[in-house]
């Protein structure tokens, strides 16, 4: 960067030749604690998962070298202020509270009319004859939005967005991976290998019973030495 130093973090220890002292190194020892760090952010600001700790940090780091994951950078430069905002879903923004709508008084209650016991009808009580009950129309479930993307060759993450709540199912070949809990949000993880091409499917299945499928291809990128 200019600065005169090589590039690196600073610390206290000993060099190549056994001389103590403050010496600019890097690697994975320099580079753990900030991106554990950042991760105690993500877990701070309410991720409880630690798969969706590692994809909020995988997805969000800058890349370097060749395009994806390679050996000598990793996933890249972890990305702070990415990360953070990963758990927010594109194209929902928060809608602002609306300030609650004041109490109406209650009106008094008027007081009955006396009964005439000369009429002979005044004990009957009169009805009025209702609206039949209208159910309320059911919707189906739908996928909204879709995503996939490459973490490393060995592993890829498929995420979906469905209109209304509902179960986060993978197929993948003989294996079946289901989170039964009912979300809008679904993210699943598909292991792999270098250069292979996989198909999955994956599915939703809402608390009223409607289902959405959809078939996913994944590419998984080869190693690069």
């Amino acid at each position: 960067d200019g600065d005169g130093y090589a590039d690196g973090i600073l610390q206290e220890t000993l060099n190549s030749n056994g001389e103590w002292g403050y010496w600019f190194y890097q690697g994975t020892s320099m580079a753990t604690p900030h991106v554990a760090g950042v991760a105690a952010l993500l877990i701070g600001s309410g991720l409880s998962d630690p798969e969706d700790v590692r994809t909020a940090l995988l997805e969000t780091a800058t890349d370097l070298g060749g395009a994806g994951w390679d050996t000598t950078y990793g996933a890249g430069v972890v990305d702070p202020i990415g990360a953070l905002a990963w758990g927010v879903v594109p194209g929902q923004p928060e809608e602002p509270e609306q300030p609650e709508e004041p109490e109406q008084p209650e009106e008094p209650e008027q007081p009955e009319e006396p009964i005439d016991p000369t009429d002979p009808g005044a004990d009957e009580p009169v009805t009025e004859p209702g609206e039949p009950d209208t159910p309320d129309p059911v919707t189906n479930i739908e996928v909204e939005a879709l995503r996939v993307r490459n973490i490393t060759p060995h592993r890829s993450v498929i995420w979906w967005r469905t209109n209304v709540t509902g179960t986060t199912e993978l197929i993948d070949g003989n294996r079946e991976a289901q989170r039964e809990n009912f979300v809008e949000i679904h993210r699943m993880f598909v292991p792999g290998e270098p250069g292979e091409v996989k198909n999955v499917t994956i599915r939703s299945v809402a608390e009223n019973g409607s289902m959405v499928e959809r078939d996913v291809s994944l590419t998984f990128p080869p190693v690069r030495n």
